[in-house]
């Protein structure tokens, strides 16, 4: 029996795949090119090929602040509890709501997919086939 193969590298990964997988629209074992999945392998695939791309692209600035907020909120309620510090909790509130208005902010800024990968062919030029262009083929064309 031949062991199953994966797309693990984002020189190999389609970035449909990879855009339907972190979306939550297909699970790891979407990225099985050879055999059948097996759970624990996809998940190897699947940390391999985001760890590089979080490695080469890094992650957004966007995301990035709305990670310091949250630790920011963390902060105020360890305050709150550790050490009894009752007047934080209107900062919590404020904190909390602040927080609300980004996730907010960065679900509605979210651009379908198939609209990014319309502008980006027509700005290149030429047809964009989500199946056969790569992570890193892709990323570069934005960036172009």
């Amino acid at each position: 029996m031949k062991a199953s193969s994966y797309f693990n590298s984002i020189d190999t990964c389609p970035i449909l795949v990879f855009i339907l997988i972190s979306q939550g629209k297909k699970d790891v074992s979407a990225l099985c090119i050879e055999g059948k999945p097996q759970e624990g392998e996809a998940v190897k695939a699947w940390d391999e090929l985001y760890t590089e791309y979080l490695e080469e692209f890094g992650v957004s600035t966007e995301y990035k602040h709305y990670t310091r907020q949250r630790i920011q909120l963390c902060e105020m309620i360890e305050g709150l509890y550790v050490r009894n510090e009752v007047w934080r909790r209107i900062l919590i509130e404020i904190k909390k709501h602040e927080i609300r208005q980004l996730e907010a902010q960065m679900a509605g800024g979210e651009t379908d997919f198939n609209v990014t990968l319309g502008r980006l062919s027509k700005r290149m030029g030429f047809g964009i086939d989500p199946n056969k262009t790569t992570i890193r083929q892709f990323y570069s064309y934005l960036k172009a």
